[in-house]
């Protein structure tokens, strides 16, 4: 449970947060992102505060998730899963950087982030700290070193994912996802590039500039299995407020509703 949230795919996707508060939001100017001409854009900062999950013909709430800042650093996750129990994410902090989730170590060196479990260990490979670019599993047991369980693969157009392809330890693909995005601001644009990546539901999110609008995922034979759309509103500064997702495999559709709140 713990390695599925923390990677949703895997990946979402927890973090160092480079924002202030100012009548709840501030514009600030940075090199990255960048627009398509290469040049820094403005982006307008937004904490994610809490968001929540239910079907849209009930209304009934699935889930809770709240999110808890201590001196604008993330520092506790509660996931709350109606009639099955809660699910909390502590965040560890040397000197304002990420040293570990829930005890589980994390290290960030030379492009390369690497989170530890107790049995497993992965590897997120970031191209010029801005983006992932693969990811590398390892498993062991008690008695043996950790040995390469399989790898996901990014592709990317103006930061937002496009593919990610999954491959076994031979290398052979055995499926693939694909993403369209709106032009309005990723519900998780207001976190730093090191949480982002890891952040649960990052994967369902986003995990980049914009916000998801269709995903598809394929067999290893290109066969569709699964397909997501989606539909927002959005407040003042373009960040979602709510979000409707269809759902649709083997011929049968389920619709959620997704509500976000921020600082």
């Amino acid at each position: 449970m713990k390695k599925l949230n923390l990677l949703c795919v895997l990946f979402i996707g927890l973090l160092v947060i480079s924002c202030a508060s100012d009548d709840d939001t501030q514009t600030i100017t940075e090199g990255d992102p960048q627009n398509s001409n290469g040049d820094p854009q403005n982006v307008v900062v937004q904490k994610l505060l809490s968001f929540s999950s239910s079907l849209t013909d009930s209304n009934e709430i699935e889930f809770m998730t709240q999110l808890t800042y201590t001196n604008d650093n993330l520092t506790k996750i509660t996931e709350n899963y109606i009639n099955i129990g809660e699910n909390v994410w502590n965040y560890s902090y040397t000197d304002n950087e990420l040293t570990a989730v829930n005890s589980m170590p994390i290290t960030y060196a030379n492009g390369v982030l690497v989170v530890e479990y107790e049995f497993e260990r992965d590897e997120y490979f970031i191209l010029n700290n801005q983006v992932l670019s693969q990811i590398n599993s390892f498993r062991n047991d008690p008695s043996e070193a950790f040995q390469f369980s399989f790898k996901v693969e990014y592709n990317y157009t103006d930061n937002n994912i496009t593919e990610k392809r999954y491959l076994d330890e031979n290398d052979v693909l055995t499926g693939s996802t694909t993403y369209e995005y709106d032009t309005k601001n990723n519900i998780l644009k207001g976190l730093d590039n090191l949480n982002k990546w890891i952040f649960p539901y990052a994967d369902l999110l986003g995990g980049a500039n914009n916000n998801i609008t269709s995903r598809k995922e394929f067999d290893e034979n290109g066969t569709l299995l699964r397909d997501f759309s989606y539909q927002y509103e959005y407040d003042s500064n373009d960040f979602p407020t709510k979000r409707i997702r269809t759902f649709t495999s083997n011929g049968t559709s389920t619709v959620k509703t997704n509500l976000y709140t921020y600082e």
